[in-house]
């Protein structure tokens, strides 16, 4: 099953222009891009490395990404969550293919769950953007880009704090420490809420 499902995700980063196209931007067009940006050895080396959710909501879920190096921009995406439900498939990892876009990373994914005793399979593309913060590297999915930009908040389920700029396909993704979201705060010892409670933190 593990099989099949990290097939889907590498069709899916073979579709790259299915991939959500930035505003003002066509399919086509952020197809021709992602293919240039990601056959440029420079801008890969700049994306490599490990990132890994904040340490705050390390007890209700996390997220740990290893992006690599070499001509399959291959990636593995450890990822967990007190939710959980029975049918679904579970996987200790991902893995596929990324795809870049100048500070855009696009993440194919795949997932599945069982219905009638059926595996049923589904297909994602999951959006981050690369900003500095506080001179750390700190990749933001959309909704947490959204935050940070129009109210200066974090939403830490939708952050990824870089903890290493090496990447060679052999970390122990359970072992890889998670990084206090305070790092990125104007004021370390500011307070901390759980955001899916309480909202986006005030940096």
């Amino acid at each position: 099953m593990r099989n099949l499902l990290f097939v889907t995700a590498l069709a899916v980063a073979g579709c790259s222009s299915a991939a959500p196209a930035p505003e003002g931007r066509s399919n086509a067009a952020e197809a021709k891009a992602s293919t240039t940006a990601t056959t440029s050895p420079k801008r890969i080396r700049a994306w490599v490395g490990v990132y890994a959710s904040p340490s705050e909501i390390s007890g209700f879920a996390g997220s740990v990404l290893d992006l690599m190096s070499g001509a399959d921009h291959a990636y593995r995406l450890r990822r967990y969550s007190d939710v959980r439900s029975a049918n679904n498939i579970e996987q200790d990892e991902l893995a596929g293919s990324y795809l870049t876009d100048a500070d855009v990373l696009y993440l194919p994914q795949a997932s599945g769950y069982m219905i009638d005793g059926k595996p049923r399979l589904l297909a994602s593309m999951e959006r981050y953007t690369r900003i500095q913060i506080n001179g750390h590297a700190v990749l933001m999915r959309d909704d947490a880009l959204r935050a940070f930009r129009e109210e200066n908040k974090f939403h830490d389920y939708g952050i990824l704090i870089q903890v290493s700029d090496q990447a060679n396909g052999l970390e122990d993704l359970k072992k890889v420490q998670h990084p206090s979201i305070k790092l990125l705060y104007i004021n370390p010892i500011g307070g901390w809420a759980d955001p899916l409670v309480h909202g986006p933190n005030n940096r």
